[in-house]
């Protein structure tokens, strides 16, 4: 269309040029004729001017034609400059990438930021060189549908990304539009690249934003200044029950409980504008009414004014949390089975109490509960009945018991009772008895057991038995042990003289553990006689400690006191070794064959293997089976006989012989005496000692021979210490005798020379 009019008006003004010369050429000849008045030469010569004053004209007409021409060129060329100028700076500094590529695709123009974007000089992102530093996973993708677009003269859009030498990559959007010619031929493209990396990072972070607002645990709410809420993730929903519909644009205060007052609100939010944050415990109610515990943090966002324009409340149901705080604070104070309080918790009030108990001017009262033979329950029948009992007796026990007063489980079958505001000592002798009356009738188990079970009180008092937690706690075990030995079932106040006791048994027992390092022990044998012929037949063997080797210890002092502590079982294998070891230097020295006695205790049944250790020691030594004894007394037998039966009969197995120590003083069930393996029946000395004088004791001596006789038991009398006992025990049929009448317990060297010189027991001449 701009060509059509370049050409209508460059005709025109030939047409008018063309009509003017015409006009000048016949106007001025027929001017000329006249003038010249036919006269050729004149003719001639006006021709002549005429030609030239035409020439001028024309040559002025051109000079001002072709000087309009190019000064309007030069105006558009100046413009054009300009304008591209202006192009190349816009490009040069344009924020994007900006590109022109021709009708294939290839890249003619790159500005700097697309230099910049791509990686690489202008020289060599021209033709294909842009795609070179193109993302190994984007390039065929990206130039396939370059291509694409060329090939249809389309628009150009897509999201990919380039790799620069450093490793940097970069995301870049890409937009190119088709350009046309006049005939709508593709001519080529006019792009932009812009880098959007931040914005995709953005994006991410945006999107991981809400991901975390959207999918976490934690309920959050975000209000306007005026406090009303803006928006809300899925677990405030989840915590509360609203929906979010429900709760937007609504005053956040619908979610108080009653449990904060406003004055608790006012300092909450005062202080969330003086520092922009606050966190703390606060109750609020859910949909349903429901009060819960929630700890909550506040945040203020400000603009760029520091004006407030959001709060944002992020919160935790901890309704669970402190659930098991409770939980823990009653596992860590409470003792699980009985529910009682347990031994921290009673140490700390027993601490308060001290404390107090100065200021109030009273007394406090410590009472040590300690149950008796509860092993029995357990080992009859079973940790489940025993757990039952505990339970039971605290009830018991607690019924009994002031509401101000503490009652607690100290450990295994032990419970303390802490009485205050005390006066005097018969208030608490009333309590230990009230308490002690409580275990008269039996206990009601599953499975219908019911079990008789007494207790043992030791009380202590504050401040007379001690001014802090330490002593009075010692102190009242210390009594309780006193009830025990008392015979039990009853209670027992602290005495200064039980302190002094109990700390010569401690100190026994120290030393006690180290006296088998030290082998402090030595064994000493009495000789056991043959009432028919006078002749030793053979050994008790009886440890003797040497403490320091120089105070000799009696059993009586230390015995009991290794049973309670364990150190029963250790001191018990040593003997049953010595005396193993002892038969086969005898029977090696040629003193002959001698059957040793020993005495074990319960506790090594139940502590160790004992047929173990027996058969170790026999093969040991090579020891006939028959030539050992095992001697455990009436009263030990009857704490457990079915435990006891089943041991004694697999000693009995290996060959050993069993003897019953101190029959008669044990109260020994009949039925049970028929079950034992037994092969010995030993007459106890305090029956021994008053033949002559007490008839009952005699009568006790003959129904046991008689007995045995009729059981195919032999009978052994111990403590035999006159010649009338000794004359008694043999016109009775009783078979040995030991005592010091004949010998007391010597050394291995003595006993052997007693045997070798052949030593024998004189009776009295009938």
């Amino acid at each position: 269309m701009r060509n059509k009019l370049i050409k209508t008006k460059a005709l025109r003004m030939a047409v008018i040029y063309l009509i003017l010369g015409g006009i000048w050429i016949f106007a001025t000849d027929s001017l000329l004729v006249y003038l010249a008045n036919e006269d050729m030469d004149i003719f001639i010569m006006f021709q002549t001017y005429k030609g030239s004053i035409f020439v001028i004209l024309t040559a002025i007409l051109f000079y001002i034609l072709i000087r309009h021409s190019l000064e309007h060129q030069y105006k558009i060329l100046e413009r054009l400059l300009t304008s591209e100028q202006r192009y190349r700076n816009l490009t040069k500094f344009a924020p994007v990438g900006i590109y022109h590529a021709d009708d294939k695709g290839m890249l003619t123009y790159v500005n700097p930021r697309a230099e910049e974007i791509m990686d690489m000089f202008a020289s060599d992102c021209l033709g294909e060189g842009w795609t070179t530093t193109l993302h190994e996973d984007d390039r065929e993708r990206v130039y396939a549908s370059w291509k694409h677009a060329a090939s249809n003269g389309a628009i150009f859009r897509d999201e990919y990304r380039y790799k620069h030498k450093d490793g940097k990559v970069i995301w870049v959007v890409e937009e190119g539009r088709p350009e046309f010619n006049e005939k709508g031929c593709l001519v080529g493209y006019l792009g932009t690249i812009t880098d959007v990396t931040r914005q995709r990072e953005e994006e991410e972070r945006m999107r991981l934003y809400a991901a975390a607002f959207e999918n976490t645990h934690e309920g959050v709410m975000i209000t306007d200044p005026e406090g009303k809420i803006v928006s809300v993730n899925r677990a405030f929903c989840e915590v509360t029950g609203y929906t979010e519909v429900e709760v937007l644009n609504q005053k956040s205060g619908m979610l108080s409980s009653t449990e904060q007052d406003s004055e608790f609100y006012e300092n909450m939010w005062k202080n969330l504008m003086q520092t922009g944050a606050w966190q703390g415990e606060i109750r609020n109610r859910r949909k349903n009414g429901e009060v819960y515990p929630e700890w909550l943090s506040i945040s203020v966002l400000f603009d760029k004014n520091n004006k407030p324009t959001h709060c944002v409340g992020v919160f935790s149901d901890i309704s669970k949390l402190k659930q098991t705080e409770q939980e823990l604070e009653q596992l860590a104070h409470y003792d699980a089975l009985t529910k009682l309080p347990n031994r921290l918790l009673l140490q700390s009030r027993l601490v308060h109490a001290i404390e107090q108990a100065p200021r109030r001017g009273g007394h406090l009262a410590m009472l040590f509960i300690d149950l008796d033979d509860f092993k029995k329950v357990n080992d009859s029948l079973g940790h489940t009945a025993g757990d039952e009992l505990l339970v039971a007796v605290a009830e018991r026990l607690h019924k009994r018991v002031r509401a101000e007063d503490t009652l607690g489980r100290f450990g295994g079958d032990e419970f303390l009772l802490l009485l205050e505001n005390i006066h005097n000592a018969d208030q608490v002798a009333r309590v230990a008895d009230a308490l002690l009356a409580s275990f008269v009738e039996p206990f009601q188990l599953s499975g219908g057991h019911i079990v008789y079970v007494g207790c043992s009180i030791g009380i202590s008092i504050y401040p007379e038995d001690g001014v802090n937690i330490e002593k009075l706690l010692r102190a009242a075990d210390t009594a309780m042990y006193r009830a025990k030995e008392r015979g039990r079932n009853q209670s027992c106040f602290y005495a200064r003289e039980m302190s002094i006791k109990a700390v010569e048994q401690l100190e026994i027992e120290t030393a006690l553990r180290q006296a088998l390092e030290r082998d402090e022990f030595l064994v000493h044998y009495q000789p056991k006689v043959n009432l028919d012929n006078g002749r030793i037949t053979g050994a008790e063997a009886l440890v003797r400690w040497r403490w320091l080797h120089t105070e000799v210890i009696p059993p009586a002092r230390f015995i009991h006191i290794a049973e309670r502590t364990g150190l029963i079982v250790p001191i018990g294998r040593m003997v049953i070794e010595t005396a193993c070891r002892q038969m086969r230097e005898w029977i090696d020295q040629g003193v002959g064959h001698i059957e040793i006695a020993i005495n074990v205790s319960v506790q090594q049944f139940h502590l160790c293997d004992l047929g173990s250790v027996i058969r170790k020691a026999l093969y040991t030594y090579n020891v006939n089976p028959e030539m050992l004894s095992i001697e455990i007394t009436e009263s030990a037998v009857m704490k457990q006989p079915e435990v006891t039966i089943a041991a004694l009969k697999t000693l009995s197995e290996i060959g050993v012989k069993i003897s019953l120590d101190d029959f008669g003083t044990g109260f020994s069930n009949l039925s049970y005496l028929n079950q034992f393996p037994l092969d010995v029946l030993k007459i106890d000395q305090s029956f021994v000692k008053n033949i002559g004088i007490d008839p009952t004791a005699v009568k006790i001596i003959n129904s046991i021979i008689d007995m045995a006789g009729s059981m195919n038991l032999l009978t052994i009398a111990e403590g035999v210490e006159t010649q009338a006992q000794l004359d008694y025990l043999k016109a009775q049929g009783c078979h040995e005798m030991q005592g010091f009448y004949f010998s007391k317990p010597v050394t291995a060297d003595e006993f052997a020379m007693l045997v070798m010189e052949g030593r024998c027991l004189e009776f009295s001449v009938n």
